[in-house]
């Protein structure tokens, strides 16, 4: 779980450098495209096979501070 912290935490910080140095980011995962699923926890949490993403969606469960975070940024992407 210490490691999907630091994982969020870091691409937090990567898009917030982007975007405040005015930068656009690229919409890699083209939500409501087949396979949408799989290309957000790729981009998101560098999953890379199915297994992968249930441990990922099992460990977000459990982390308070990520469900708050996701219903800010990403509530719009999370169907589990």
């Amino acid at each position: 779980m210490d490691e999907l912290k630091a994982k969020l935490k870091n691409m937090l910080r990567e898009k917030s450098d982007v975007l405040s140095g005015g930068g656009e980011l690229e919409d890699s995962v083209r939500l409501g495209e087949p396979g949408w699923r799989e290309r957000y926890y790729r981009e998101k949490f560098e999953a890379k096979t199915v297994e992968e993403i249930e441990e990922i969606q099992r460990d977000v469960v459990r982390l308070p501070s990520y469900i708050t975070i996701s219903h800010c940024y990403y509530s719009f992407f999370v169907s589990e």
